[in-house]
């Protein structure tokens, strides 16, 4: 068995922080799903003129959730260790997401908890300690990795944004619907 040495382990937890970001960073193609959303929670009756606009509540809460458990996240690592604080981050974040597609059938307000803020606090505890353990192993270029792994984050939105089109809407229709004068 080949024994993994501190100076390839740093490059395979580098790897696997970029990946991890590279995910948590999807909710900032909301924008795009928005319309897809919008559209669905129409045709299942929870959205018609007299709303226009509650949609936006849904992200809202996504930066209180991702700061509450960036808060927490620091006290999790040092009782629990690193892997057990990312496994919880990551399936709190999946578990978001999973609730989200039941909640789009019941009403207009349960994805504010589930994709708001259900998935901001599985963000928020993965950024931070995926930031802080790469920061353990790069010391000399903290500024560097940081950078590398929000590139991760912003990327993860501009990539997923063309899967999500792709799979929630292959052949590009527009909307065709009228919410009394909006289209």
């Amino acid at each position: 068995m080949v024994k993994v040495t501190d100076n390839f382990k740093k490059w395979y937890v580098l790897i696997g922080s970029i990946a991890i970001h590279f995910c948590i960073g999807v909710p900032f193609l909301f924008g795009n799903l928005l319309t897809y959303i919008v559209s669905y929670m129409h045709y299942r009756g929870f959205y018609n003129a007299s709303n226009i606009g509650d949609e936006n509540w849904i992200v809202s809460p996504y930066p209180a959730g991702l700061a509450i458990s960036s808060t927490i996240a620091g006290s999790m690592r040092q009782k629990v260790g690193v892997r057990f604080t990312l496994l919880i981050s990551n399936l709190v974040f999946s578990a978001g997401y999973f609730l989200t597609y039941i909640s789009l059938e019941h009403s207009l307000w349960l994805p504010i908890l589930t994709y708001g803020f259900i998935c901001g606090l599985g963000t928020g505890a993965a950024y931070v300690t995926t930031i802080d353990i790469c920061s353990k192993y790069f010391r000399n270029h903290v500024s560097t990795i940081t950078s590398i792994l929000i590139a991760g984050f912003s990327c993860g939105a501009a990539v997923f944004n063309q899967v999500v089109s792709f799979y929630v809407n292959p052949d590009n229709h527009t909307p065709d619907v009228h919410l009394g004068s909006i289209k």
